[in-house]
């Protein structure tokens, strides 16, 4: 005869604390079902939200891809606004550099220069001389101005002032 494991008390005990792993297990197991749930759940919800994110970035590339078209449609229909801006830009500005530059830096004439150095060398000999009635000296100081090589280019304004001087000489005679 088989002896049945219920009727000793090692059995007893052996049954009962198997039924409490079995217990136990189907416990973890409905925890673990419950949890698989809640993560199907959020993953579906993530999964719908990528669709939009998906869709609305869609839509964004569409319409930058629309916005550069139509720029460069533009860009076309003008002709090229940006550079024709930029040259005259440029060339307006080295118009006004020329300008300023003339204004502020403008080369003086070599004849301005000579008569400048004529008057700052001898106007006031030629000025005394009329002043003392000397007009002879006058005459004299502008003859040898007029027949220097530094005075040749203002030769007729050396000149003039000599036909002056010889007619304010015979004025007072």
């Amino acid at each position: 005869m088989e002896s049945n494991p219920e009727n000793t008390p090692e059995g007893r005990e052996l049954l009962q604390q198997l039924k409490q792993s079995v217990q136990v297990l189907e416990q973890k197991l409905e925890e673990a079902n419950t949890s698989q749930q809640k993560y199907t759940q959020e993953m579906e919800t993530l999964l719908r939200e990528r669709s939009v994110f998906q869709s609305v970035l869609q839509k964004l590339t569409d319409d930058h891809l629309q916005l550069e078209k139509d720029y460069e449609t533009l860009r076309i229909q003008k002709g090229g606004f940006g550079f024709k801006i930029l040259w005259l830009s440029g060339f307006l500005g080295f118009l006004s550099g020329l300008v300023l530059c003339y204004l502020f830096f403008r080369p003086s004439s070599k004849h301005e220069l000579v008569f400048s150095n004529f008057q700052h060398a001898t106007q006031f000999h030629v000025e005394y001389a009329i002043g003392q009635g000397d007009f002879v000296q006058a005459e004299e100081l502008l003859k040898k101005s007029s027949e220097s090589r530094d005075y040749k280019i203002i030769e007729p304004e050396i000149d003039m002032m000599r036909k002056i001087v010889s007619a304010a000489k015979r004025r007072c005679e």
